[in-house]
């Protein structure tokens, strides 16, 4: 089997941290009235999502931190309209 590529391996933990990051977000949302079910499903989600981040940071040897997003940053990324 052919090992993930220092490209992949980055992916994977930028997708797991904004799955982490956007449940975390919805889960303290105080508006969002979630049955108990849910809350549960919720933290099972997350509780995962973190453990699969820790193993492939251990596996991968490498960690990657993401800035948190700030107003503004889309300049760096997108092209002004004309």
């Amino acid at each position: 089997m052919n090992k993930l590529n220092p490209s992949e391996v980055f992916i994977i933990h930028m997708a797991l941290q904004s799955l982490i990051d956007d449940t975390e977000s919805v889960c303290k949302n105080a508006r969002i009235p979630f049955t108990p079910e849910a809350r549960k499903d919720m933290k099972d989600i997350l509780d995962n999502a973190k453990s699969a981040l820790k193993k492939i940071t251990v596996v991968s040897g490498s960690t990657i931190r993401m800035d948190p997003y700030k107003e503004g940053d889309e300049a760096e990324f997108l092209t002004k309209q004309s």
